[in-house]
Order: C-alpha cells, then structure tokens, then sequence
C-alpha cells in the first residue's frame, strides 16, 4: 500500500457509483530518491496503484487490476510543483464474476495528468 508514505487522502467525496478523493502526494516518500532526485516526478505505476487503492476505498473491498483497457499518461504529475491532486473515479459491475469497470482521472487543477480505463476483479 503507498497510502500515508507516497500520498495521503485529505478528503472523500462519494457519490453514486464512485467518488472524488483529493489527494497529497508526499514529496518525502523514498521513491524519490530515483526518480527523480532534486526534481522527484510520480512513477506512472505508482499513480496507478493510488489509483486502485482509491478504488477500493470506495467499494470497500480489495481489488486485483485484470486488464487495463486504456492509460493515457497526459502530464507530469510532481510532489514539489503540484502536491495536490484530484482523484476521480467511477465504478461500475460488469456482471462477469464480480468484475468490475474502473474509468478513473487523476488531475492537478483543472490539468489532466492520468486517464485510467480498466477491469478489476
């Protein structure tokens, strides 16, 4: 789990088959130190897991990424220039032995940083 060392939630905002989570990435978090030191920048595969860790907040349950259906890395996302984000997802069953359909942004203001289209299980 990267939550409370890569980022922390500073509030949730459910709504019908999702929620809107702001998030504080932690520019302390050891990650870091490679990537980038002196100019950290958020590793794609970690945007991704906060990502699905959000999404099981949310549904209140663990889950396993299946398939990614689309991933679109649009802009920077870094502890120092932009330590505040938006989480934003929508879940929704698929009907396919408790599958369900992940489409998720994440954002810095009114940026796109990360499209997330994908199937948990």
């Amino acid at each position: 789990m990267l939550v409370e060392n890569y980022y922390n939630i500073d509030g949730v905002t459910a709504r019908e088959g999702g929620a809107v989570f702001s998030i504080s990435l932690r520019p302390d978090c050891t990650v870091y130190e490679g990537h980038f030191p002196g100019s950290p920048v958020c590793p794609g595969v970690c945007s991704m897991q906060m990502v699905r860790e959000c999404a099981e907040k949310a549904a209140g349950r663990e889950f396993r990424i299946k398939e990614i259906k689309q991933c679109r890395y649009v802009s920077l996302m870094s502890p120092k220039t932009h330590p505040q984000v938006t989480v934003d997802l929508s879940l929704e069953p698929s009907g396919e032995d408790g599958l369900v359909l992940l489409k998720a942004s994440v954002m810095k203001g009114e940026e796109l940083c990360l499209s997330l289209k994908a199937v948990l299980e």
